[in-house]
């Protein structure tokens, strides 16, 4: 590869290319030779960084193909390249936003987060909370929550849209369950599984029990369409405003 860019470059008569692709391992100290005129990066990360900045380079027609590539393996929650779309989204900013997270955002429902009616609502807590359960220290009259679990954990397309950061769509729900009173509870129909005196609980069912769901649903609607102002509204405004920008400049508008 760097004897064909140096001929591209018109550049091969002035050095030879393995003198080059030395003098690029040691001056750069990011890349080692491994066998035969095979050359790798010394950590994975500083070649996921480059992938992406080939990708933030390349062509719009071009790039637009790679970024589709990545939105299917969010798709089948593969998550092969989630180190490289991490770095997209900082050096990238506005076809990132474009090219990956307004389609995905349309793909996940998240651009409908701010309309849907009130059943609707429901139906999308059940589907985040349905496999969530909260631990329970049950000793007579003494109950504290000891924690919170889920089986499928945090969806890998909500992390790389910083839905499990920066927009934490459980904590506030669960906020309002740890400050209701589980006295009068009667866990007999909705503990899943106890272990001495740490009771497992489904959490779909024990708010239904304690009669707060519309309440739990309250504050996880007023999150939800925080997210979808804060993930797909300020996606869809970055590339609105570059193109905006884009033709002012050329006095197009």
């Amino acid at each position: 590869y760097t004897e064909k860019s140096m001929k591209l470059k018109g550049r091969f008569g002035e050095c030879k290319a393995e003198s080059l692709a030395q003098d690029f391992i040691n001056v750069t100290c990011l890349i080692q030779r491994e066998g035969f005129n095979k050359y790798i990066f010394i950590h994975k990360s500083i070649q996921e960084y480059h992938a992406a900045e080939f990708i933030k380079n390349i062509s719009s027609d071009q790039k637009n193909k790679f970024y589709s590539f990545l939105v299917e393996d969010i798709k089948k929650n593969e998550l092969r390249f989630s180190n490289v779309i991490v770095f997209l989204k900082e050096i990238d900013v506005i076809d990132c936003a474009k090219f990956l997270i307004i389609p995905l955002c349309e793909y996940f429902g998240v651009s409908k987060w701010n309309a849907l009616t009130p059943l609707e609502y429901k139906d999308l807590l059940r589907t985040f909370f349905s496999d969530t359960y909260i631990h329970l220290f049950n000793d007579n009259n003494e109950r504290d929550i000891m924690g919170f679990s889920s089986l499928s954990g945090v969806s890998g397309w909500m992390q790389l849209l910083d839905i499990s950061g920066n927009n934490d769509l459980y904590t506030p729900v669960f906020e309002v369950l740890i400050d209701e009173s589980l006295s009068s509870a009667n866990f007999k129909d909705v503990v899943t599984s106890q272990e001495q005196k740490i009771v497992k609980i489904s959490f779909m069912k024990i708010i239904i029990q304690l009669g707060i769901e519309d309440k739990i649903a309250e504050v996880f609607i007023k999150n939800i369409q925080k997210i979808h102002n804060e993930v797909y509204c300020e996606a869809i405004n970055k590339v609105n405003n570059e193109d905006v920008s884009i033709k002012e400049f050329f006095d197009l508008i």
